[in-house]
């Protein structure tokens, strides 16, 4: 996490662990072990990013939040926690990645592979993927639209949300 000041981070997009909160490292280290141990290893995609880039992401697709503050990849900081750092990874199966590449859109969300990676989150006490509803012929039902992304399960805004710090 590169800072500009200690109240205002500057953020570009990341794939470190370092810049990830220690709330959600630990339990995603653990996710990721769980997943080596079931012969799936997986590629970081992605875990901080700017607010400006979480906008971008809902204005392409690739980002199903209301709110560009409300995705767990921005910085905890500026989400009105005392903490820096992301609170959610974007991760792919290495094998899936070799076959589609980093564009999630082209992931399929069917795939068993997942079903592992989801289980190996749950395991390790994270949020796995993002549900939205659909209409499936004919039917209003719950679809995986991220199976990538895992979070940690606390909720997204802290107390100082809102609140002006100098």
């Amino acid at each position: 996490l590169r800072v500009s000041s200690p109240t205002r981070p500057t953020v570009m997009p990341s794939r470190k662990l370092a810049d990830c909160t220690p709330r959600f490292l630990t339990p995603f280290q653990a996710f990721a072990a769980n997943a080596l141990e079931a012969g799936v290893p997986l590629l970081l995609v992605q875990t901080l990013r700017s607010a400006e880039e979480s906008a971008a992401n809902i204005a392409n697709g690739t980002s199903w939040v209301s709110d560009p503050l409300a995705s767990k990849h921005v910085d905890a900081y500026l989400r009105g926690w005392t903490i820096h750092g992301a609170d959610a990874a974007d991760v792919v199966p290495y094998e899936t990645y070799l076959l589609h590449g980093p564009d999630k859109l082209q992931l399929d969300a069917a795939d068993p592979v997942w079903l592992k990676v989801r289980d190996c989150a749950q395991a390790a006490g994270l949020g796995w993927g993002v549900t939205q509803w659909r209409q499936v012929r004919g039917v209003r039902t719950l679809v995986q639209v991220d199976p990538g992304h895992v979070y940690w399960t606390g909720p997204i805004y802290g107390p100082l949300r809102g609140v002006v710090r100098v």
